[in-house]
């Protein structure tokens, strides 16, 4: 069967929660997020956010996608057959110019399987540690400023103590397929 018990499995049927410009402080905790259309977790403009102790199972898109977000912390949680980046983390200066000033973000303690890995675009400042990674697509960890998903200068980026084992670049029909990359900055 299908991840979805064979229902239409398109992107466009849903993201479980999506929470958008200036929702505040936001605290995800001890939740379970499985079989997503989309991306089961959005967050973006917030002031804090804090996503701990969580489990994300199969999404055709990004596991916890935080953007243009402030004082991130996403520690202690488990993501499996996530079909795009298991944590993504991205901010654009010039469409939050405001938070860009406090932007920083903690990843740790994460566990992360036959997933696409950690993306982190346009952070000011973040530590990304502790993270055991296995089998990822094409990528563990990427740091780094991109047009799209972040344009900010990067100040202050500790990766340590992550642990990348079996990585491979899939192959889709049709194209050659990507690098493979265990940290890109």
């Amino acid at each position: 069967g299908t991840w979805s018990d064979n229902e239409d499995f398109s992107e466009w049927r849903g993201t479980f929660i999506f929470l958008e410009s200036n929702t505040g402080e936001v605290k995800i905790t001890n939740s379970k997020f499985e079989k997503c259309h989309f991306m089961p977790l959005v967050v973006e403009g917030a002031s804090s956010v804090t996503v701990d102790s969580c489990v994300f199972e199969k999404s055709v898109r990004d596991g916890c996608r935080l953007i243009h977000c402030s004082n991130v912390l996403v520690s202690n949680n488990s993501f499996k057959f996530i079909n795009d980046d298991a944590i993504a983390v991205h901010s654009k200066s010039s469409l939050h110019s405001d938070i860009y000033m406090d932007n920083n973000a903690v990843i740790t303690n994460n566990i992360i399987t036959d997933s696409q890995g950690i993306a982190c675009q346009g952070l000011k400042k973040a530590t990304i540690a502790n993270n055991v990674l296995t089998r990822c697509h094409s990528r563990g960890i990427l740091v780094g400023v991109g047009d799209t998903e972040g344009d900010n200068t990067l100040l202050g980026i500790t990766i340590a103590n992550n642990t990348i084992t079996d990585m491979f670049r899939p192959l889709t029909f049709g194209a050659g397929g990507g690098n493979c990359s265990y940290i890109c900055v």
